[in-house]
């Protein structure tokens, strides 16, 4: 089985996660890592939420947390927590 990788960067609010999720709803296919997805509170977007696969385990935790109609504060530590866990769970083992 060949693995490719994708690490995707840019600035807040580019839109690099909504590139990948309609890559990856497009292809239809299995993947690694973690996907970044909007939540809902009574049919109104309230922030954002990661959402990551890990062995037997599904992950998901908020990201953001919407304050105000058109601002959302960031939740670093899910990233810096979570979000690394997950990279580093699916990369041990690769060869770079």
């Amino acid at each position: 089985m060949k693995i490719k990788n994708v690490f995707l960067t840019g600035l807040i609010k580019c839109g690099k996660s909504t590139l990948i999720n309609n890559i990856l709803d497009k292809l239809n296919k299995s993947y690694s890592g973690y996907r970044t997805l909007p939540y809902y509170i009574n049919n109104v977007q309230q922030g954002f939420y990661i959402e990551g696969c890990m062995e037997n385990e599904n992950i998901c935790k908020p990201i953001s947390v919407k304050i105000e109609d058109y601002k959302m504060i960031p939740i670093v530590e899910t990233f810096e927590i979570i979000g690394v866990n997950i990279i580093e769970e699916k990369c041990r083992g690769l060869k770079f």
